[in-house]
């Protein structure tokens, strides 16, 4: 760690600031604070330029005016990158999809929560389908509205989350 030069002290610099003027003063040969005087005159006459300005009502409405459409056609044409967990439906495997996404903690990454297939009898039902099991202990999922059932026809949804997966990885959603 490098010590600091006492010279480049802040309280160092700002009471040379306070000071300086006057040794200033002192050593050319002007009245005492002469340059203080002129400093605060300095000032002064800038600040009341600037507030005593003669401005127009309708400049200042044109101001606003412009500023408002600019910033509207900002918003209005600036691409948004797509968030991906904006992408909570897809058709994956022939069938498909919803899913929400959910952060368990913190800490944690999202992770696709609630993944159900819908009806796809038809092409008309849409409905979320309801998970069972069939006599051979194997997963299926049948329509409530309809009664269409999957059978085997039907992926594991832990291959059609990793579809999800890759899908966001490649940006093709």
């Amino acid at each position: 760690m490098s010590k600091e030069k006492w010279y480049n002290h802040p309280w160092l610099l700002a009471i040379f600031a306070v000071v300086g003027p006057g040794i200033y003063d002192l050593i050319k040969g002007y009245p005492f604070l002469d340059t203080y005087k002129k400093i605060i005159n300095f000032l002064y006459i800038g600040i009341s330029t600037f507030f005593n300005f003669n401005i127009k009502l309708w400049w200042l409405l044109l101001a606003i005016v412009i500023y408002k459409t600019i910033s509207f056609l900002i918003k209005k044409y600036r691409t948004k990158e797509k968030d991906f967990k904006d992408y909570t439906s897809g058709t994956l495997k022939n069938w498909k999809w919803s899913w929400e996404w959910t952060r368990p903690s913190v800490n944690s990454n999202w992770i696709v929560s609630n993944l159900t297939p819908h009806c796809s009898a038809n092409g008309m039902c849409d409905t979320q389908m309801l998970r069972g099991y069939n006599r051979q202990a194997q997963i299926e999922y049948k329509c409530p509205r309809c009664g269409h059932n999957t059978g085997n026809n039907i992926e594991y949804e832990r291959d059609i989350e990793a579809l999800i997966i890759d899908n966001i990885q490649k940006k093709n959603f």
